[in-house]
Parts: structure tokens; sequence; C-alpha cells
């Protein structure tokens, strides 16, 4: 399985930056799940804009 997984990732390539970018600003926003808690889900938000102002 690692060995297909790595030859999954080699085919794949890299995205580029702009390629991010746009893939982050399509996606769609969804309410969480209610289960969850909500520092986590703020934590988590936070990690992803922090993520998409470095690309």
């Amino acid at each position: 399985q690692r060995e297909a997984f790595a030859a999954l990732l080699e085919s794949l390539g890299q995205a580029s930056s702009a390629e991010i970018r746009q893939v982050l600003d399509e996606r769609e926003e969804v309410a969480p799940e209610s289960g969850l808690d909500p520092e986590v889900v703020a934590c988590v938000r936070q990690r992803i804009a922090d993520a998409a102002a470095l690309v």
C-alpha cells in the first residue's frame, strides 16, 4: 500500500501556489458537525487562514 500511495503522489505532482489559492477560494463552506468542540473548529479555521495567507 505504501508503494501504491507513493506512486499516486508522484503521479499527481505538485500544485502551484495559484492552484492552491484557487482551490481554497472555491471550496464550499459548511457548518461543522455538532459533536465538534467549537474551540477546535476555531483553531482549524485559523490554521487554514494562516496557511492560505502564506500561499
